[in-house]
């Protein structure tokens, strides 16, 4: 069992947690939730050693395996996708190269053979051979066909090498996995099955995840990162959140208590401090505002960090929107016209509509957003954006357009085209950048907030269709729900490509499901269309049964008529034979 003893740990003046106390036990499943900056993936370079605490304890027992998913992964060159993958299991791969090794020697030197059994007991320790094939099925639930195991991994995007990495921490049943945003990768199918893994999982996870419904699903207790504190909570998301709410609305209420005793002790001494009769008594008041003060200045402490950074925006459009903002007929969308990615017979899009594109990763999806963008041209056919709509497109790659010498905030205001500060600095606190993140310059900001101020800049300029690919990854939970609120009052097109879930439930209105070539259109949010796709296998799988059913009936029928034939047949001899008795006896 994994027990944390009065944890406390700081960044210059900031204090993250301090006396922070509680213990894991085995086979538990912890959704890590809180703001960005709240010092959550710190807490797991503290558990691994990798970064020095400030107070307290961790205590480990021997023996006990903790594993870290790291943000970045690069495969060795020459090792395929399978090699590369098990490579990341590095006890396994060595237990095997040393057994190898001895089994070459064995071939000709008798005297390892005690070497080489106890090699092989540790060898089979981990898995043995097993792991090879188990490997397999881990990358397919990822997303991985059968033949894309031999292919180098060096020549794999990042998305990908990062899900062979996946494949290769989850293959180890390390007795404490640490997660940091591990679906970032993944599309909707691998999300789900991995959704699976981890309820079926034998040890201990925890994670951090945005996705609401991931943690829903799989967390039964809740780690929450609220600085100065860090608390865990004995039961789920769904009930974590309602909780919170409650204390959140307990505290607002004794706050205004409060502030209405020190407003009444404030005028008293006001109104009567002056009179020498009740001088004494004003003064009194005045102490008794002051322990109230601070009585309020600790309420304000056990306030959530979240409800203290709460933050909105409102994006309004000062012209007219046309009927139909964006028309597609016939299109072909890839980068070769040998090997289109898929094609579109025709759509017209209205304005004012909020689209979720899904589909398997390489399907096209960003392609799609592209081309709608105008930054790629169809392969073929027309896709016509209206001459008076503005589009922005937001991707993981916009980051590298930032100029690394400016102030984030100069930035902003440079490319808002003269908007309020009040609204630019509210844009960039709803996902999660203070207003001392915005006073830095762009080069000193981690991946997380450069992915922030990205997406800040493309909301800041207002567009008429707004393309956005994956733009939760680097978002807490908290500014998720900010982004959301937001777009649901955004009156142009929003296109957005997403693995989250509870994101498109929340923000679309029509499903463009990606696949074998075609883009199919679903009326409805995500929830709906899964719910569709759902009926339509059960409703195959019936008609399998209800085939299987019919034939067997059909085959139990026939072997009734068969025996009732070869009775009927037994009957006429019988009866022959007895004529032919009677015929004798005359």
């Amino acid at each position: 069992m994994l027990s944390i003893e009065n944890l406390g740990k700081r960044f210059g003046s900031q204090v993250l947690y301090q006396n922070a106390s509680f213990s894991l036990g085995e086979r538990e499943r912890i959704g890590i939730v809180g703001p960005n900056g709240a010092g959550k993936s710190t807490f797991f370079k503290i558990l691994t050693q990798l970064e020095d605490l400030d107070e307290g304890k961790v205590h480990t027992p021997n023996h006990y395996d903790i594993l870290l998913m790291e943000q970045e992964w690069h495969p060795q060159a020459g090792d395929t996708v399978v090699e590369a993958t098990l490579r990341v299991f590095s006890k396994w791969h060595h237990a095997k190269h040393e057994l190898m090794a001895l089994g070459r020697q064995l071939e000709n030197d008798e005297s390892v053979l005690d070497a080489y059994q106890k090699q092989e007991s540790v060898f089979l320790a981990l898995g043995g051979f097993q792991v090879e094939h188990e490997i397999k099925e881990v990358l397919s639930g990822l997303g991985f066909k059968e033949g894309d195991f031999d292919k180098q991994a060096t020549s794999l995007s990042g998305g990908w090498r990062m899900r062979c990495y996946l494949a290769g921490l989850l293959i180890q049943k390390a007795d404490l996995l640490l997660l940091d945003e591990p679906t970032n990768h993944l599309d909707m199918d691998s999300v789900v099955w991995f959704e699976n893994f981890i309820l079926n999982y034998p040890h201990s996870v925890m994670m951090i995840s945005h996705d609401r419904r991931l943690i829903e699903t799989i967390a039964t207790k809740i780690l929450e990162f609220s600085p100065p504190k860090m608390t865990l909570w004995p039961y789920g998301l769904q009930k974590f959140e309602s909780s919170k709410v409650e204390r959140m609305q307990q505290l607002e209420k004794e706050m205004i208590h409060k502030q209405r005793e020190i407003d009444k002790l404030k005028d008293f001494a006001r109104r009567f401090g002056a009179k020498s009769t009740k001088a004494r008594q004003a003064q009194n008041k005045l102490k008794s505002a002051v322990h109230f003060e601070n009585e309020m200045e600790k309420l304000k402490q056990e306030m959530p960090l979240e409800a203290k950074r709460r933050s909105t925006f409102t994006l309004s459009l000062s012209k007219r929107q046309p009927k139909v903002c964006i028309q597609i007929e016939d299109g072909v969308f890839g980068y070769q016209k040998e090997t289109p990615l898929f094609a579109i017979k025709k759509i017209h899009i209205e304005s004012g509509k909020a689209i979720g594109v899904i589909g398997d990763n390489g399907v096209g999806k960003t392609t799609f957003l592209r081309t709608v963008a105008g930054e790629i041209d169809p392969l073929g056919g027309m896709v016509q954006v209206h001459q008076s709509c503005k589009v922005s497109l937001f991707t993981q790659h916009r980051m590298e357009e930032l100029p690394l010498q400016a102030k984030a905030i100069d930035y902003l205001i440079e490319q808002s085209h003269n908007q309020p500060i009040a609204l630019i600095r509210s844009i960039a606190a709803s996902l999660g950048l203070s207003e001392v993140d915005v006073d830095k310059n762009v080069a000193v900001m981690s991946g997380g907030e450069k992915a922030r101020l990205s997406l800040a800049r493309i909301l800041l300029q207002k567009p008429d269709i707004l393309l956005l690919d994956e733009p939760t990854n680097h978002l807490d939970m908290q500014a998720c729900d900010s982004l959301i609120e937001g777009l649901q009052h955004y009156e142009g097109t929003v296109i957005v490509v997403s693995h989250n879930r509870d994101f498109l439930d929340a923000m679309v209105d029509q499903i463009y499901h990606l696949h074998d070539g075609v883009a199919d259109v679903h009326l409805g949010n995500y929830s709906y269309f899964s719910g569709k796709v759902d009926e339509t296998k059960s409703s195959v799988s019936l008609k399998e049964d209800k085939k299987t059913v019919s034939s067997k009936k059909s085959k139990e029928e026939k072997r009734l008529e068969a025996q009732a034939r070869q009775e009927k047949s037994q009957k006429k001899q019988l009866l022959q034979k007895q004529v032919n008795t009677l015929e004798e006896d005359m």
